[in-house]
């Protein structure tokens, strides 16, 4: 099974699940890259059409501009 890719400017809001292990990318719209890696589960959201969105990794997520937690 391949691993799921998040990519930045998705026509339109959505969000992906997968079970772990799990590995995501974002791709924001400055270049940066975000990545994580899951034992257990893997979510991408995006909120908003052009919106690149935030990575969950097991419980803790990245997003765009240094957003984390």
């Amino acid at each position: 099974m391949a691993p799921p890719l998040a990519m930045a400017g998705a026509s339109e809001p959505g969000a992906a699940d997968d079970a772990g292990p799990c590995y995501l990318q974002l791709v924001c719209n400055n270049g940066e890259v975000l990545s994580c890696n899951g034992a257990w589960s893997c979510t991408y959201a995006s909120d908003a059409p052009g919106s690149p969105g935030w990575i969950n990794c097991d419980g803790a997520f990245w997003g765009c501009g240094g957003i984390s937690g």
